[in-house]
């Protein structure tokens, strides 16, 4: 038993005195250059937020349409002008409306900063008008509220038309931008490839290839032109073999 926990000590001992093998971090064969993922990650970005910025313009233009369908009610229906219920759900309609949802990042604020700034301002004319009709006893003609909120919201689903126009226009050249930065990013790895593979075989790629086809054409260069005849070794004259063209012309040539 004591032999045996010696040769287990003296086992330990072995390996405490081994040398550490340190494994080094794998290198990197294929690398690109970091400001170029740079201008990857900021293209995906600014695409990202055109995208996002088109959708919400575009339901902002929906929610005006349905503001617009609320207040032509009231043409058809005129009694519906002295209910606080009616202008409650105007109300409400407009609570929906935020235009601060288009602009996702202040990056693009001054893109469509006037735009914004428009439908704010329609936004806050139409609310104050809407509460005058609310607060009994109400305060103006009821019917020219409901044109002054009309007009407010069709200058807003104008606006939002307009952002929406120019996101998807800005998210076409955005995502030409990064197309064309994906393929810069490909063609260097493909390159550090070509030359990796140049490296290991001795010879730029495609070298052996080369080699093969600078002696098929030196050897051609040799034999010159084939002639129709010419003297064998013995004095004897050696016809040369015609070739397939010849052949079928001399075929179809008998049979006319």
């Amino acid at each position: 038993m004591q032999d045996v926990d010696r040769s287990r000590g003296a086992e330990s001992q072995a390996a405490l005195k081994a040398p550490r093998v340190v494994h080094q971090p794998t290198e990197r064969l294929v690398s690109v250059r970091e400001a170029l993922l740079g201008e990857l990650r900021d293209y995906q970005g600014e695409l990202d937020n055109y995208v996002r910025g088109y959708i919400a313009s575009r339901e902002l233009s929906v929610r005006c349409e349905r503001i617009r369908s609320w207040l032509e009610r009231a043409a058809r229906e005129p009694q519906r002008l002295e209910d606080p219920l009616y202008w409650e759900g105007v109300r409400d309609l407009l609570d929906g409306v935020s235009p601060q949802t288009i602009v996702l990042a202040h990056l693009f604020r001054s893109d469509f900063n006037d735009s914004v700034v428009a439908i704010s301002k329609a936004l806050e004319e139409a609310k104050i008008h809407v509460s005058a009709a609310m607060r009994p006893p109400q305060q103006g003609d009821p019917k020219e509220i409901v044109s002054t909120v009309h007009r407010s919201t069709d200058q807003m689903r104008d606006e939002a038309d307009n952002i929406a126009v120019q996101c998807r226009q800005k998210a076409e050249e955005t995502l030409g931008q990064l197309e064309t930065c994906i393929a810069r990013i490909f063609e260097r790895i493909e390159a550090a490839k070509e030359q990796l593979v140049s490296e290991s075989s001795g010879g730029p790629v495609g070298y052996e290839a080369k080699i093969q086809r600078d002696a098929i054409r030196r050897e051609k260069q040799f034999r010159g032109p084939a002639t129709p005849e010419a003297p064998g070794r013995e004095g004897k004259v050696l016809k040369s073999r015609p070739s397939a063209g010849e052949r079928l012309r001399q075929l179809f040539g008998k049979g006319k």
